[in-house]
């Protein structure tokens, strides 16, 4: 087996929409030496409560302290 480790990055702002799809996703995958980080940018809606929900060894969270945009 390929021993390669890889990092999927996902940023988001307000996107509690897809926020479950994303991280399905990208946390379903086949190959087992990776990680995925999600970075929210200080979402106002539902984001960061349904990204805290997730409990996953490979998936690291942050929340911004304040919207930083692009």
């Amino acid at each position: 087996m390929n021993n390669n480790h890889f990092t999927i990055l996902i940023t988001s702002y307000n996107c509690d929409k897809w926020v479950k799809t994303n991280l399905d996703s990208a946390l379903n995958q086949d190959y087992e030496n990776y990680e995925v980080v999600y970075i929210d940018d200080n979402s106002q809606d539902k984001t960061w409560e349904i990204v805290s929900s997730y409990r996953n060894e490979k998936l690291k969270a942050y929340k911004n302290s304040y919207n930083k945009g692009k």
